[in-house]
């Protein structure tokens, strides 16, 4: 018998017709997972068909039986006496196959990540780890490591290990071209593009994902169905990555009904707030954000990425709106260390008038002081603008590193941070960008002294700068040496935007 699906499939149904249960024996454990993801339709009909008391019989089979009877969703695991039955059958055995102690670490994973157990789920990754490392039997393990490496590489995400995942995920890739052709690949890849969005690098995302990213192939409550969430976040990552408001929106109406209870729930929370962050209306999707977190408590702990991601998601939308104080309530939980977290705490200080505090806060400085090439480019973009506002040599450095890592890395969100300077610099480093929206946070980074506050005030009331010098008993060149420092520090170019950006208007 050939390894494809359809031949494959064929015997299965031979065998199922001619009730030969023993000879199903070999197909369930070499293609359980493979036909599972190419056919999802098959194995449960033929773990239906199979009769009670030969599953009784054969508890690695029975098994099988109860993780497709359990497929309803991302979350979906076996009953727990089912588990406890397998780990009770595992256990007892002399010398137990590899295949089936690491299918048991894997299924104790799940369940650790179903109840939030976060703080369980390190050890349990670690005995997988090693379980893999000393297998000296390899039987059927081509066919389950591929679906136990993307769980393991979700799991890393969830904590904040975003390396650990592009590795584990990366893991179930080279798994999944042992032996036949394995229709996992396929979503380890998309999973890959996924954790490398989330690394900032939209370039190599675009490079790994599968050919038919964007879309589910599967219905819901099937065996596939449940690995094809990722799949329908790259097409708004990367239409986040290029200020497209349209495609956005367009990929985010695209999320079916099953993404919110989809183990990545968080990523599209995500990425609706940045939509509503640059294009739509922060007040509401603060509010909406708060709730979604209110809820999602259990599966949304401190200290995971989970709830880092959208807490900096929540501080960025109440920066937008000026409310520093929710914005700073917002950063208060512990955390883990991500650039988006750090980017939002970064702006906080400077939204606070403390640019020594935003500039410590961004490890953007090389040995040699000059800027350190692995930076985000929105690091960079945020760190010209500091420096732009304290009147430093080294902003235009900066700001040409951020539109190198622009260039680089093709993600455009730098543009957000950027001051006008430093927004010309990576618009004309020959990156094409159309109705860029406007930055969506007050330029920050400044405390108007209170000469400077009375002069911008006068010339909200008088039209020219003598007239604002003669009412203020003033020089001209002094008004005017106090306006060029008033546009440097609002980011601003006129009048009017002074006014407005200072609350004045």
């Amino acid at each position: 018998m050939k390894d494809s699906p359809d031949e494959i499939v064929r015997e299965i149904r031979r065998l199922v017709d001619a009730q030969d249960w023993d000879g199903l024996v070999p197909l369930t454990e070499k293609y359980v997972q493979r036909v599972g993801l190419a056919r999802p339709d098959v194995w449960p009909e033929v773990f239906a068909a199979f009769p009670r008391e030969w599953l009784l019989a054969h508890p690695r089979q029975r098994y099988f039986a109860a993780v497709y009877q359990a497929v309803t969703g991302r979350y979906s695991v076996p009953d727990g006496e089912e588990l406890a039955e397998y780990a009770r059958w595992v256990e007892s055995q002399e010398h137990p196959l590899p295949r089936d102690t690491i299918l048991l670490e894997a299924s104790r994973l799940q369940y650790v990540r179903l109840l939030g157990l976060f703080d369980e789920a390190p050890a349990v990754l670690e005995r997988i780890e090693r379980l893999t490392v000393e297998a000296d039997d390899y039987r059927g393990l081509d066919d389950i490591m591929p679906s136990v490496y993307i769980p393991m590489g979700t799991t890393r995400l969830f904590l904040g290990d975003v390396r650990g995942a592009i590795s584990a995920f990366a893991e179930a890739r080279r798994w999944s071209s042992i032996g036949p052709p394995h229709p996992a690949y396929d979503h380890a890849s998309n999973y890959l593009a996924l954790a490398l969005h989330l690394s900032g690098d939209p370039v190599l995302a675009a490079s790994v994902q599968a050919p038919w990213a964007g879309r589910r192939r599967h219905p819901m409550g099937s065996y596939a169905y449940v690995y094809e969430g990722a799949s329908l976040m790259l097409p708004a990552f990367a239409a986040l990555a290029r200020l497209d408001a349209e495609g956005l929106e367009r990929a985010i109406g695209g999320f079916d009904a099953g993404i919110d209870d989809d183990e990545l729930w968080w990523v599209a929370a995500h990425l609706r707030a940045r939509h509503a962050l640059y294009w739509g209306d922060p007040a509401v999707a603060a509010e909406r954000l708060e709730h979604l977190l209110d809820e999602k408590a259990v599966m949304a702990p401190p200290r995971t990425l989970i709830r880092t991601v959208l807490l900096a998601d929540l501080s960025d939308l109440y920066q937008a709106q000026g409310d520093l104080h929710r914005a700073v309530d917002a950063h208060r939980e512990p955390s883990v260390e991500h650039p988006l977290a750090v980017l939002s705490r970064a702006r906080l200080q400077m939204l606070l008038g403390d640019a020594p505090a935003a500039r410590a806060l961004l490890p953007v400085d090389a040995p040699d002081g000059l800027p350190r090439a692995t930076a985000p480019g929105s690091w960079l973009a945020l760190r010209a603008a500091l420096d732009r506002v304290s009147d430093d040599d080294d902003a235009d450095r900066f700001a040409v590193a951020a539109a190198a890592a622009v260039r680089r890395r093709g993600d455009l969100q730098a543009i957000m941070e950027a001051d006008p300077r430093t927004r010309e610099l990576i618009i004309g480093s020959g990156i094409v960008a159309k109705d860029l929206p406007d930055r969506p946070y007050a330029a920050g980074g400044f405390r108007l002294t209170d000469r400077e506050i009375e002069v911008l005030s006068a010339l909200r009331v008088h039209e020219s700068v003598k007239a604002t010098a003669e009412a203020l008993f003033l020089s001209v060149n002094t008004v005017k040496s106090h306006l060029r420092t008033v546009y440097r520090k609002l980011g601003v170019r006129t009048r009017e935007e002074a006014l407005r950006r200072a609350g004045l208007q």
